[in-house]
């Protein structure tokens, strides 16, 4: 955490974010970060040489 988005980490949640239940606000349902994990590591990995400059969505 940084001075500039402390601030940001103290503001009560959304509504939207309180009636998740664990939901990702976006849609679908938050990752674990283990499949986080597993997905920058295939990303940082040989097989994935030819991946360059996308952007990559992880949901169920």
């Amino acid at each position: 955490m940084t001075p500039k988005n402390s601030d940001l980490m103290e503001l009560p949640s959304t509504p939207m974010l309180r009636a998740s239940k664990g939901e990702s606000p976006w849609g679908g349902i938050a990752g674990d970060p283990e499949e986080v994990a597993a997905l920058v590591s295939y990303l940082v990995s040989n097989e994935a040489k030819l991946i360059t400059g996308q952007s990559v969505s992880l949901d169920h």
